[in-house]
């Protein structure tokens, strides 16, 4: 008597010499990892936004007055503030650090910013970091939001390039905007 013939789709049952039927593909691992992969690129874009528009609780303001206190004049005399803020937004930022992280080789420019002006204002601070050799090695920006007149906030430009040990920070361009 002959041998039936197995169903189509089916596999002769193992024997000694029968290799094990092929095993059937699965994406679980495949799914998983784009998951993983898509979240981590929503938070690194999520962290980039942030970082163009300040840090997520924004730029420190030194001790402002409580709502409704009259507000004390600022160190600097009058004079002394409209001489600084005619001569132009690069006037309204100062390096007050320039360093090379030992970690990441990366450049930062802690920066004190000042609004010398009468109105609220945003500033856009720019720096370069330029090498002992005098090369441009890398570029950054800093962000000091709704800075109100007369007073000074602490915001740090870093650059994600490597740079050596030395660098020199400079400032390039401050672009002041109208505050909300």
């Amino acid at each position: 008597m002959p041998k039936p013939k197995p169903p189509p789709g089916s596999h002769p049952p193992a024997g000694p010499l029968t290799p094990p039927p092929p095993a059937e593909r699965r994406r679980t691992g495949l799914v998983v990892a784009l998951s993983v992969l898509g979240t981590l690129c929503l938070l690194l874009l999520a962290g980039v936004l942030t970082g163009i528009g300040g840090k997520a609780d924004g730029p420190k303001d030194e001790e402002s007055p409580p709502p409704g206190t009259p507000r004390a004049s600022p160190d600097r005399s009058t004079a002394a503030r409209e001489a600084s803020h005619d001569a132009g937004p690069t006037g309204d930022a100062k390096i007050t650090s320039c360093a090379v992280d030992p970690a990441t080789r990366w450049p930062a420019a802690g920066l004190t910013v000042t609004n010398g002006g009468d109105r609220t204002t945003t500033y856009l601070v720019e720096v370069e970091f330029v090498g002992p050799d005098g090369v441009r090695l890398a570029e950054a920006a800093a962000v000091s939001s709704n800075l109100a007149p007369g007073r000074r906030a602490k915001v740090t430009a870093t650059a994600l390039a490597q740079a050596s040990d030395t660098v020199v920070c400079k400032v390039t361009k401050v672009t002041r905007l109208p505050g909300s």
